[in-house]
């Protein structure tokens, strides 16, 4: 059992260090950065058009491409990426403990 935990821990490990930058991360358009951080805030589509004044579905449009540069397979992924790459202000990078 001790054997099956080891590589467990070895993961857990490196993801400590926060990653680089996602490769399509310099793509973003600063609309698609702002509603990502929206997303991680947790609103929904409907509460991010109302904010940035634009419809629902240019929201999830503008976000499905940023998933798209981001290699991400929906919203809760790319926060994470972007989470683990320390790219959310007041956000905590991997590994890292809030206090």
């Amino acid at each position: 059992m001790t054997t099956q935990l080891a590589p467990v821990a070895a993961d857990t490990a490196s993801a400590a260090t926060p990653c680089p930058a996602p490769p399509g991360f310099h793509k973003l358009t600063a609309d698609q950065l702002r509603l990502l951080h929206m997303l991680a805030d947790g609103l929904t589509h409907e509460q991010m058009g109302r904010r940035v004044g634009c419809h629902t579905v240019t929201v999830r449009g503008r976000l499905h491409r940023a998933y798209q540069l981001l290699g991400a397979r929906n919203g809760p992924h790319a926060v994470a990426i972007l989470a683990r790459s320390g790219l959310l202000p007041g956000g905590v990078a991997a590994g890292e403990t809030s206090r």
